[in-house]
């Protein structure tokens, strides 16, 4: 999915808001519940967590990275699509 951090704290909160907004418009859009759980993935590395960008804690932080990527695991049809996001879990 190649999603990191750019280093603009601007276009990373951008892309945060896409993301949810993505969500919110289809709830049943596996990618964007993925690429969600992948924001949360770059945000809980060790220098984005102190940079604090999103103002949560890092447990709430990993509480939407799993909920987001359960959500794209639950709703996602295609099996090659079901083993990325697994693999994005498992390397998380």
């Amino acid at each position: 999915m190649g999603l990191q951090r750019s280093g603009d704290i601007y276009e990373e909160l951008k892309a945060l808001e896409a993301f949810q907004r993505a969500v919110e418009l289809d709830p049943q859009f596996a990618r964007a519940w993925a690429r969600l759980g992948l924001f949360w993935t770059v945000q809980l590395n060790t220098i984005n967590i102190a940079s604090g960008i999103t103002g949560l804690t890092e447990a709430e932080m990993q509480e939407h990275q799993k909920a987001a990527y359960e959500k794209a695991l639950e709703l996602e049809k295609d099996p090659v699509n079901v083993l990325f996001y697994q693999a994005e879990i498992a390397t998380a």
